[in-house]
């Protein structure tokens, strides 16, 4: 299974204590998305309380006991190794733990195929040390029939790189760390980490697409405004698998 995983829990059972329940795993389920197999498994607990197993070494182990339990019941060794790995390394809770390069193809699968292009002059990029240069060039050059102009937020391309691709795709593109530039941009692509700064500005009608795997910065988000249409590969998991959607 390696790192395609999707770990989801229950909600309202916070407080509840670890349990022998056989029916407790359900049988993973599996669906195929953008070229890549990823395996969903729910178990009877809250984040939260996921949150508290992973800091105490008494809950551990009694969750270890419970999930060997289950595991013999269900014959789902190969599934109980990799969340007994992913507590140990303290990555579990409403997780998906998928390596960022599936985020990012989801996202170029979504902009190819399901965003509407038609209203769209000018896209935000914001960037990071772990998304810029090639990454971010990458879905420029994907999209450059599509849209005019590009604001390249917190990159560290440089100036003569940036005139490459300017020639190359015949879009404007501009670098600046002013937040304050995507204020009238209808799309978003966020490579940011944490990025609660960025969130001020962001506006209220537009489509957000989330590079990260962080939840918060999701309900901040949709929070903000109604209208802010959310894309993460994450939350499409959570859609999938939760609720069958």
């Amino acid at each position: 299974m390696g790192n395609m995983i999707y770990l989801y829990t229950y909600e309202g059972r916070g407080e509840r204590r670890l349990s022998m329940e056989r029916e407790a795993i359900c049988e993973p389920q599996r669906i195929n998305i953008v070229g890549m197999e990823i395996v969903g498994c729910r178990v009877p607990f809250s984040r939260a309380y996921l949150e508290e197993v992973q800091k105490s070494f008494r809950k551990r182990k009694l969750f270890f006991l419970w999930l060997s339990i289950c595991s013999a019941f269900r014959k789902q060794n190969e599934l109980t190794r990799e969340i007994k790995r992913m507590m140990q390394q303290g990555r579990i809770g409403e997780l998906c733990e998928i390596d960022a390069k599936y985020y990012r193809k989801y996202a170029k699968a979504y902009l190819l195929a399901q965003y509407d292009w038609a209203r769209t002059e000018k896209w935000a990029i914001l960037c990071s040390p772990q998304f810029d240069g090639a990454m971010v060039s990458d879905f420029i050059t994907a999209c450059k029939p599509k849209v005019k102009e590009i604001i390249l937020v917190g990159s560290r391309l440089f100036d003569p790189e940036l005139m490459t691709y300017q020639e190359e795709t015949g879009i404007l593109i501009s670098k600046t760390d002013e937040c304050e530039m995507i204020q009238d941009c209808r799309l978003i692509l966020d490579g940011s980490e944490g990025g609660s700064s960025l969130l001020r500005y962001v506006p209220d009608v537009c489509t957000f697409i989330d590079l990260s795997q962080d939840v918060m910065k999701r309900r901040r988000i949709m929070r903000k405004s109604a209208q802010i249409q959310y894309i993460s590969l994450g939350k499409f998991l959570d859609r999938h698998f939760r609720f069958g959607l």
